[in-house]
């Protein structure tokens, strides 16, 4: 799989761009820089719903690879309510980002 710039990342607004930012740098004291990883024009009103789905795209990748792995997984080797329960929850949480519910 290649690789991309990791995450977090956030959707912003600035002037008349969305920006779609990552928080790769860390410093001691737990903040980060954000940095520009694309940007989405402002055109007529559009580009914030674009901006946050392309913020939620580590989300969904994560949320897929885990439907994906338990797809993959022996039966007898989990307990598939739980798992169902923990994907169940990151899809909810990607999902709501990409429409822009949570930020």
């Amino acid at each position: 799989m290649s690789q991309h710039t990791p995450g977090p990342y956030r959707a912003a607004k600035q002037d008349y761009q969305w920006y779609v930012q990552s928080q790769h740098v860390r410093h001691p004291n737990g903040s980060g820089n954000w940095a520009d990883v694309a940007t989405v024009s402002y055109v007529n009103g559009c580009g914030e719903p674009e901006a946050r789905l392309f913020a939620a795209a580590p989300d969904l990748l994560e949320a897929l690879q885990s439907i994906l792995d338990m797809c993959n997984e022996d039966s007898h080797a989990r307990d598939y309510a739980s798992r169902q329960t923990e994907i169940r929850g990151t899809a909810i949480v990607a999902l709501r980002k990409a429409r822009g519910e949570q930020t």
